[in-house]
């Protein structure tokens, strides 16, 4: 086993040797550490998608979020490890058998079979599941140590629907899109909470600006044809992406949402590039929003992101553990961990967070510091594209759903409340 770990160890150092400072920085033990506790957490795994470090999103906000709780004296040393679904088992199991972490963090749903597995195989070890419920069975041993966190990410997709309809009713656009990666439970709170946002603003438009509603394009667009969808089958091949919203764009969209991991990357390069060859301007239309984390920086035609704050999750795991309550926190709470716009777990984008991404993107060598404060300024030249009122009216939005006032669907947590099929029959 401790020869399968060292394969592994250095695998990942071969991996990100040619990534950037980021990457390798991951490995490094050169984190300054301030406001250190009396006890912080002795050292922590983290285990990424396939996609490694310098994904733009999924991967880079889990090791944002360790960066921090590491600069905060949270934990002495975090280890950071690639992996795939064949091999994570065994390094899973070297891991644990080992007994070096004091929480062991798993950032692939892929990966939730092997982990209840093993934290069944070994009860005392800590585990961390991000976005994914492992496969417990009533009973197992494993749950009493392992934490699932989940989001609310059908609340900030309706907040980002709302901005896709907001921009196609202000500047003369009928349809809106969206790209998916695959299709399951998850993928499906993403796609309904967007097609509620799409309808929650044309409905406010009717009600509180009738006049530019009802001569816009969009109005006349049935309501339920007006979200363009498509399921492309993987989160890892962004030509696929590009491909999915070059049709979307000739079929008239003109706001893309992407929630496709890697292959989402080139929905925003798509849209990009669309401008480009056909010389329009980045403030008009078409657009694009980013998902999971501040993705503006990609392209100058992205919106704005839907944001589903891994870092802080992250983070929150780390001081859990190093104060000691990270299993009376599972037992309180069902093993569940649950991100929602009430504690910022999700949200849209800001000038702030972008910065962090950005400061990310150049420390992996996927950005030229020198164009950030040219990211920043066309960022905001784009959100002033859209009006005041609109922004305001998404905010009322995130505000009511806060509350309670409005519910967004979540297929994920109820199937049979919120079917899929009689969900798509309404919203399109």
């Amino acid at each position: 086993m401790d020869d399968f770990l060292t394969k592994q160890k250095a695998s990942f150092t071969r991996r990100v040797a040619c990534a950037g400072a980021f990457a390798c920085f991951a490995i490094s033990a050169g984190l300054s550490v301030t406001g250190a506790l009396a006890d912080p957490a002795g050292r922590a795994a983290l285990i990424l998608s396939e996609d490694g470090l310098g994904d733009a999103g999924w991967n880079d906000l889990a090791w944002l979020g360790l960066k921090q709780a590491k600069e905060e004296g949270l934990v002495d040393d975090i280890d950071v490890f690639t992996s795939n679904p064949t091999e994570i088992l065994g390094l899973f199991t070297s891991l644990a058998s080992a007994g070096q972490h004091d929480l062991i963090i798993s950032n692939d749903w892929n990966y939730s079979t092997a982990l209840a597995q093993t934290a069944n195989a070994f009860p005392n070890q800590n585990f961390a599941a991000m976005d994914s419920m492992p496969a417990f069975e009533d009973g197992d041993i494993g749950k009493d140590g392992t934490m699932t966190v989940l989001y609310s990410q059908e609340q900030v997709s309706a907040l980002a629907g709302a901005a896709a309809a907001f921009a196609a009713i202000e500047k003369g656009g009928s349809k809106v899109g969206l790209v998916l990666g695959m299709e399951f439970s998850i993928l499906h709170d993403f796609e309904v909470g967007f097609k509620f946002g799409v309808q929650w603003a044309a409905d406010y438009m009717a009600a509180n600006k009738a006049d530019l509603y009802n001569a816009s394009a969009f109005a006349a667009t049935d309501p339920t044809e007006r979200v363009l969808w498509t399921y492309t089958g993987t989160f890892a091949d962004p030509a696929i992406g590009k491909s999915a919203t070059t049709v979307q764009l000739e079929q008239g969209a003109s706001v893309v949402y992407q929630v496709a991991g890697g292959t989402g990357i080139g929905v925003l390069t798509g849209v990009g590039d669309y401008h480009r060859d056909n010389n329009i301007p980045f403030t008009e239309l078409p657009w694009s929003i980013g998902v999971d984390a501040a993705q503006e920086w990609v392209d100058p035609s992205v919106l704005v992101s839907a944001m589903k704050r891994q870092d802080r999750a992250a983070r929150d795991l780390i001081e859990m553990v190093a104060n000691g309550t990270f299993r009376d926190e599972i037992a309180n709470n069902n093993g569940v961990m649950l991100m929602s716009l009430t504690n910022n777990g999700v949200k849209l984008s800001n000038p702030e967070i972008l910065q962090e991404s950005m400061e990310a993107a150049v420390a992996a060598g996927k950005l030229d510091q020198s164009k950030m404060d040219q990211i920043l300024a066309e960022y905001l030249q784009l959100r002033a594209s859209l009006s005041k009122e609109a922004w305001s009216a998404i905010s009322d939005l995130e505000t009511k759903i806060m509350s309670g006032e409005i519910v967004v669907p979540k297929p994920s947590a109820d199937p049979v409340k919120w079917d899929i099929q009689a969900l798509r029959e309404e919203l399109g």
